[in-house]
Parts: structure tokens; C-alpha cells; sequence
């Protein structure tokens, strides 16, 4: 938090403020945004978001940063509809649009926030973005959350209860097919966050869906749908009224802060000559001497898909045992996949390790 010293003078006020960073810097009230930083001082407001201030070119009645068409960064200031808006969410945007080159990596969160704002519920809107700081929880690109859901080994709900599936009202355990959306009216989730089984659909962090259900699965949930994040179960799961299931959930939870950012959605990492901390090299979904000649024409002797994503997960398998005993490497298997496989060979990666019972 920033210091600073405020000195009634004759015909001036002099403000002097000292941030985290060590920069220290004096000014008189006839600076452009004395009063705004004068508040946010007051406010206990975060040191981004007091810097911006005190650059005269930023300050309130400065440059306007247009980030969506309903949200502008004014300094150090974040904007909803032109209202400063300030708490957790807003200091983490400015932190991240002040400090990443990468587009993606922000304006993910400008669309959570958009959607955000849309949710009816106060309690929940205040809840939920500190529920995926303390457990990380991934975004995706459109500003939607990425959390896990349990069902049972056929696919379907593990309680049985009526809800709409893709359109149609059912009754019973409800199929979770990858890409169908179920939704309950939002009038049918309990709002109370101290209570702890209730109504409403289910889904949460990958080590407590996984818990209790053979099968797990990942959905994508509109922060609008989120009705309550209960406090029992260590506040890893949310109440919503609406959620798309994604895909099988693989081993381990994503890891990177919002799914697949990039600002070229083509950008393929080069992983060729990449000497590695940990002396692996790269794995591409082949053995060394099996890997095609990318002029040879093979489309007749082309593999079934699914025989090829098989031999695919066996290779990879073959590798897990060495990546996880050898000293070298200390991070995760999720980490391994996230540096070292290409994209294109990461479903066959996060399938082996969800068959071997890996983490």
C-alpha cells in the first residue's frame, strides 16, 4: 500500500507519495488528478491504479484507454459505462492490461467482467471472483469459466432431478454429453451460500468434482449462471443454472490462466533445436524413426483417426514413467504438457495420463 504525506501550505498543497516500487513523487494541487489521487489514497486503492493517477497524461481528465465498448482505462482507473469501479477484479485488469503484451491474456477478463455485470446477483458477483483467485481457476477466451463437473461412468448426473437438456425438459439423471448445454430456472438454485447440498447444478475445482464421481468432465460456465458459491467443501464449488460441458476433463487441471490465449489463434510454439531445462526433447506423437516425411505423399495409406490418436496415447504412455522419475524434472505432468507437447498431440497426452490414474 502506498504511503504518502499531504502539507497544507499558504497558497499550495504539497502531496508526496511513495509506492511499493520505490518511486517516490511530489506534487502540488494543481496537478490535473490531485483529488482523484487524494481518494484513491484514502480508498487504500492499489499502487497501479495510484501510479496511472500521477502521470498528468493519465489522469482522469486525460487519455482514455477504450478497452471494450464498456470498459475504458482512465489512468489508473477502470471503467464500467463511464462509473469508476474498484475491488479485486478491477485491480487485477489494470495489473494485467498495464503489464502484458499479449491482448488475449486481459481481454479475456474484460469479457469475463462484462458478463459479470449481468449476473442479478450482488452476493455472487462478489463472491465468485475471489473463489477462482484461490483456486486459479482458468478462463476462457470469451470470458466464460472453466470448471469440472462428476457424472457418473454412463455420462449422466449422479442425482436425479428434473432440468433442460439442449432445448428438451427432462427428469432422472441427466445425460452430460460433450457440447450440450443444461440448464434449471435460476428461481430453482439456492442462493444461500451457508447451506451446503442443495438445489441448483453443480460444478467445481478438478480436485473436488473428482472426488466423488468415476467420471469427470469440463464445463464452461457463463459467470451470469453462477447463483451461489457455497463455503462448505472448502469453497470449491459453485451453484449455476446453466453450464456447456466441453470435453472429458483431462488428468489435471488447466493450469494457464485463460484457455488457449493468443493473439494469432494459427501461432504454433516452435519447438525444433529447443534445449529444454530438464534435457527432454520434445514429444510430437511419434518415435524418432516412425515420424513422416512431410513431403511424402501417404494419403492412401492414410490411418483411421482414432487408431492414430491410440497409437498416439501409447506413445505417450511409454513416456510417463521417465518424465516422472527422472530428478531433472520436478514440475507437473500438466506442465510438462503445457511446455513440451505440441498442440496437436496434447488431447492424445492428458488421455494417457487420465488412463494410466496419473496427476
Amino acid at each position: 500500500m502506498a504511503l504518502h504525506s499531504l502539507i497544507e501550505g499558504p497558497d499550495k498543497r504539497s502531496l508526496t507519495v511513495v509506492l511499493g516500487n520505490g518511486l517516490v513523487k511530489t506534487l502540488t494541487d494543481d496537478h490535473p488528478g490531485f483529488e482523484d489521487i487524494l481518494t484513491a489514497l484514502g480508498d487504500g486503492s492499489s499502487d497501479n491504479k495510484i501510479e496511472g493517477l500521477l502521470d498528468p497524461a493519465n489522469a482522469i481528465y486525460g487519455k482514455v484507454s477504450r478497452l471494450s465498448e464498456r470498459v475504458a482505462l482512465i489512468g489508473g482507473t477502470l471503467t464500467f459505462d463511464g462509473d469508476p469501479i474498484d475491488g479485486p477484479l478491477a485491480d487485477f485488469i489494470v495489473n494485467i492490461v498495464q503489464s502484458s503484451d499479449n491482448k488475449d491474456s486481459y481481454q479475456a477478463y474484460i469479457n469475463f467482467l462484462e458478463k459479470l455485470a449481468t449476473n442479478p446477483s450482488e452476493e455472487s458477483k462478489g463472491h465468485l471472483f475471489k473463489f477462482m483467485i484461490a483456486h486459479g481457476i482458468t478462463v476462457t477466451k470469451d470470458g466464460d469459466i472453466v470448471l469440472y463437473k462428476g457424472v457418473s461412468n454412463e455420462g449422466t448426473s449422479i442425482h436425479s432431478g428434473p432440468g433442460i437438456v439442449n432445448g428438451e425438459p427432462m427428469n432422472g439423471h441427466l445425460p452430460n454429453e460433450v457440447g450440450s448445454t443444461l440448464e434449471i430456472p435460476r428461481s430453482k438454485v439456492d442462493t444461500n451460500r451457508g447451506v451446503a447440498c442443495s438445489t441448483g447444478l453443480h460444478a467445481g475445482t478438478h480436485r473436488y468434482a473428482s472426488s466423488f464421481a468415476p467420471r469427470l468432465l469440463t464445463v464452461v460456465i457463463n459467470p451470469r449462471d453462477v447463483v451461489s458459491v457455497p463455503s462448505d467443501s472448502n469453497d470449491e464449488k459453485v451453484r449455476v443454472s446453466r453450464y456447456t460441458v466441453l470435453e472429458i476433463a483431462p488428468a489435471v487441471a488447466y493450469a494457464e490462466p485463460v484457455l488457449g490465449a493468443e493473439d494469432d489463434d494459427d501461432w504454433e510454439p516452435d519447438y525444433e533445436d529447443d534445449e529444454d531445462d530438464y534435457g527432454y526433447e520434445d514429444y510430437d506423437g511419434f518415435e524418432d524413426d516412425d515420424e513422416p516425411d512431410e513431403d511424402e505423399d501417404d494419403s492412401d495409406d492414410e490411418p483411421d483417426a482414432v487408431d492414430d490418436f491410440e497409437v498416439r496415447v501409447a506413445n505417450f504412455t511409454a513416456r510417463i514413467p521417465s518424465i516422472i522419475q527422472d530428478e531433472k524434472w520436478t514440475g507437473t505432468l500438466a506442465l510438462y504438457i503445457s511446455k513440451k507437447v505440441t498442440a496437436a498431440n496434447r488431447d492424445a497426452a492428458r488421455e494417457a495420463i487420465r488412463r494410466g490414474g496419473y496427476r
